[in-house]
């Protein structure tokens, strides 16, 4: 008979990440928040913490973090750096693809008046599973093609960006918007990459 463990175990683990945030997510979702026990003893041991419900999401952490893929990403990828400059250029990789045409076609029009940053924190290596979909850089720096993958996973889409959102819907910014809503409407279309 297998021995069981306490759930929490794991959690000797979390300083070797670079991201704990994606650990303790996954940790909320297993209902096991690291820092907030349901009281003072903590979690109960043995079984009582195995459900239906969670088994499987515990099984699927467990080969994530053995595997090295975090938790908050489907495949392989590595966060890399920020484009910080409003005004860099930016270039669409997939002009036909779902999330440039429908319901807006998108150009380079929809990237002027973005404030603050282009992209924080886009994929600098990645799966070939992810199809990049914008390309930008600071002046005087590589390319970045990180900044917005999409990737099929299951029935479904999977969409990385890292472009500033939450500085441009609040500023109004048009472009920002009819991009976000071709983003949100790929779930209920196919293309490619998509």
């Amino acid at each position: 008979m297998a021995e069981i463990r306490d759930g929490i175990d794991f959690r000797q683990l979390a300083p070797e990440f670079a991201d704990t945030t994606a650990l303790v997510d996954q940790g909320r979702r297993m209902r096991q928040d690291l820092f907030n026990p349901p009281n003072v003893r903590g979690w109960p041991g043995g079984a009582a913490w195995i459900s239906t419900e969670t088994l499987l999401m515990r099984r699927e952490a467990l080969a994530r973090l053995l595997s090295g893929i975090p938790a908050d990403r489907p495949f392989p990828a590595e966060i890399g750096p920020r484009v910080v400059d409003e005004r860099a250029p930016v270039k669409v990789l997939a002009p036909e693809h779902p999330a440039f045409t429908t319901p807006n076609r998108i150009g380079e029009a929809d990237f002027e008046g973005w404030v603050q940053e282009r992209f924080l924190y886009g994929l600098s290596t990645f799966d070939p599973q992810y199809v990049p979909m914008l390309e930008s850089a600071d002046p005087g720096e590589a390319p970045q093609p990180g900044g917005q993958v999409i990737a099929r996973l299951g029935k479904g889409t999977y969409v990385y960006t890292a472009y500033a959102w939450f500085r441009q819907l609040p500023a109004g910014v048009p472009g920002a918007y009819r991009l976000f809503a071709n983003l949100l409407g790929l779930g209920s279309r196919a293309g490619p990459g998509d």
